[in-house]
């Protein structure tokens, strides 16, 4: 029977014990600055270069073995292969990505519903970037009748909203588009609204950054609403989160065991 290791962590990681286990593998939670001997490990999200020192114990009586971690920073990185741990960012596997990103959408839906007085039938929104959330939630916010305006500098992209039906800019156009908004959701990698940009929109828009830290948005820009919303699926459906995490373990575990790929 395979043995896995669960680093304890959070709420997300309690779903991940329960699902490996029913799974037909044994479970064990492993305390912070313990070590175990088995099969595989699972580690918690995100692996920031920080937690390198406490995981070395755990590495070096791993030595030789799989284990699982998200968003793993490069001192992680090192210290995996220091002591030949084969380390998998189960962040980096296209499956998690994109089923993540439900938790994200719908998370993002709870906070513009809360956030406003309005309702989201008839709002006019904006989603700046096109990836795997951006497609979720515009598709969730169109099902609820919003008026959805796409961001993208993607050709590809622009084709894909004509396809489906939205109405989309381009990024020299981003600002003069946020002045008529609603809201405005931002998964862009970079600083997109800084105080120059937002200074040119209503003070009544709704801004919200899923992007992750540092942000694109300049949620420090006095008299903006702006919601910083990152690391939303740990957050709103920690349930949810962690049996996607499960599920993609599991995967990469067979894939290994049986050479598939």
């Amino acid at each position: 029977m395979t043995t896995a290791g669960i680093l304890a962590a959070d709420e997300r990681f309690d779903a991940v014990f329960d699902i490996l286990r029913q799974s037909g593998m044994e479970c064990r939670r492993i305390a912070r600055g313990e070590t175990a001997d088995v099969d595989l490990l699972v580690l918690p999200l995100p692996l920031s270069d920080d937690t390198a020192p406490a995981l070395e114990p755990l590495f070096r009586a791993h030595r030789g073995k799989r284990a699982f971690g998200g968003k793993c920073g490069a001192a992680v990185r090192e210290l995996a292969e220091k002591y030949d741990v084969f380390l998998t960012d189960y962040c980096e596997y296209e499956p998690f990505a994109v089923r993540n990103a439900v938790p994200t959408a719908e998370g993002a839906l709870e906070i513009a519903m809360r956030e406003t007085k309005r309702t989201l039938c008839g709002a006019k929104v904006m989603v700046c970037g096109f990836g795997r959330i951006g497609k979720i939630l515009s598709n969730r916010l169109r099902a609820l009748g919003s008026e959805v305006t796409v961001s993208t500098t993607d050709p590809a992209n622009e084709a894909w909203c004509g396809a489906l039906g939205y109405r989309c800019v381009s990024h020299r156009d981003l600002v003069r588009t946020a002045m008529e908004q609603d809201i405005v959701f931002s998964t862009a990698p970079a600083r997109i609204f800084d105080r120059a940009a937002l200074e040119k929109c209503r003070r009544e828009t709704l801004f919200v950054d899923l992007s992750g830290r540092p942000g694109s948005i300049d949620a420090a820009a006095p008299g903006f609403r702006v919601v910083q919303a990152f690391g939303l699926p740990g957050r709103v459906a920690p349930r949810a989160a962690g049996e996607i995490i499960a599920k993609c373990i599991i995967k990469l575990w067979k894939e290994d065991a049986y050479g598939t790929g």
